[in-house]
């Protein structure tokens, strides 16, 4: 049989376990309570890794953008470079434009200045050579008409000295200017007949 002070012993361990049981039940309230706050931090850190990532992947892209953004900045600086290039060529080419354009337009002034005196000298000096003309065929028909005699009774006059120039009415530039047309300055006559210096056959060549 179990004595008194077994029962008192068993009875003390018993109560010893069941404390132990209590404190461990405690325990375990209070780690479960740990874990599930450790668990909600344990979504809140997946949360912020997840986060952290893609700021990884977003600065990656900003990176990469920034590259190619130096590379095409490196692109403007040499085709800024070669624009600049072009451009002094141009103007260069504009400047030696300017200067031609400005010889053109000195020459051009100068043609519309003497424009009205080349025309009237021309048609000047289609006159004259008409008058000559008229003038050497009424004389040839005078030396053949009956009655008109022999060419002996109208000498036909000698061409001028090749030393003496035409008389163009005291204007030496008309020579000149009268050359420029390509007529000859010791006249005109037709085939088979003598030019003439005399005032009886032709008025003097006073182009201009």
């Amino acid at each position: 049989m179990i004595s008194l002070s077994q029962m008192q012993l068993l009875e003390q361990k018993i109560e010893s376990a069941i404390s132990k049981i209590l404190a461990l039940s405690t325990e375990n309230k209070s780690l479960q309570s740990q874990c599930g706050i450790l668990e909600s931090e344990k979504v809140t850190l997946q949360q912020r890794a997840a986060a952290m990532a893609e700021e990884v992947r977003s600065a990656r892209s900003l990176k990469e953008k920034c590259d190619g953004l130096e590379r095409e900045n490196l692109s403007l600086k040499d085709r800024a470079s070669a624009l600049e290039s072009e451009k002094a060529s141009i103007k260069e080419r504009c400047s030696a434009l300017e200067g031609s354009n400005r010889s053109l337009q000195a020459r051009l002034n100068e043609f519309q200045m003497n424009q009205g005196r080349i025309e009237q000298g021309i048609l000047n000096a289609l006159n004259k050579l008409d008058a000559v003309e008229n003038t050497i065929i009424e004389t040839v028909g005078l030396g053949d008409s009956p009655g008109g005699g022999t060419s002996a009774a109208r000498p036909i006059p000698q061409p001028p000295p090749a030393d003496d120039p035409l008389d163009f009415g005291g204007d030496e530039s008309a020579v000149d200017d009268f050359d420029e047309f390509g007529v000859d300055d010791a006249g005109y006559a037709p085939e088979g007949t003598t030019a003439s210096s005399g005032d009886d056959l032709a008025p003097q060549f006073d182009i201009f």
